[in-house]
């Protein structure tokens, strides 16, 4: 018995988070998303400053409670121009209501930082140091594809922002969820604990 209680409680927490597929693979997401737009901040130049009256061709707005700018660090070196680097807790507004966003990131190697939206909170994965020079491990992708509700007004933050970072390539749009191969193998192995529990009982 405490086996099938377990095991549902596992899948309950599953079913409860089911509308927030996180990816960390930009080509998984990707492929889970249509109709996507993409910013990669090429369109100020390197030093601009960024305010909450700026607004890019992709049509995001993005706020800061400090120091918020377009910066050619390490997405320049990789041949993709500048990128929107941050220092500080920052706000930033899609428009129209997606379901799906993800940018790629870069230099979060010391204290790290956490994305929010609606009531989804979770710590960016780290990256290797781009000061020093710039390597393969400095880059990050963190995309979800989830409902307008977990998204309300297409805006997310960065939050708990203990250095500075730089994000580009910030794409959003519609989608539908298509799991990272460690998430369907979670779910696989809920299920089969599932099963092994209920014949246990009736045995």
């Amino acid at each position: 018995m405490k086996s099938l209680v377990a095991v549902s409680t596992i899948v309950a927490c599953g079913a409860a988070a089911a509308s927030v597929v996180v990816y960390t693979d930009r080509s998984a997401w990707e492929a889970a998303v249509t109709g996507g737009v993409t910013e990669n901040f090429n369109s100020f130049a390197d030093g601009t400053v960024v305010t909450g009256a700026t607004v890019f061709p992709s049509g995001i707005t993005a706020t800061a409670s400090g120091t918020l700018d377009i910066s050619s660090f390490a997405f320049s070196a990789i041949g993709q121009g500048n990128a929107l680097r941050t220092f500080v807790n920052t706000t930033i507004v899609m428009p129209r209501s997606p379901v799906a966003f993800g940018f790629d990131y870069a230099d979060l190697d010391l204290g790290g930082a956490s994305i929010a939206f609606g009531t989804f909170s979770q710590a960016l994965a780290l990256t290797g140091d781009a000061d020093s020079s710039v390597t393969s491990d400095d880059f990050a992708f963190f995309g979800v594809v989830a409902t307008a509700a977990d998204i309300p007004g297409g805006t997310f933050s960065f939050t708990s922002v203990l250095e500075g970072f730089v994000i580009d390539n910030l794409s959003f749009g519609s989608g539908t969820a298509v799991p990272e191969p460690g998430t369907v193998a979670l779910l696989g192995l809920g299920l089969a604990g599932l099963g092994y529990a209920r014949r246990r009982r009736h045995s």
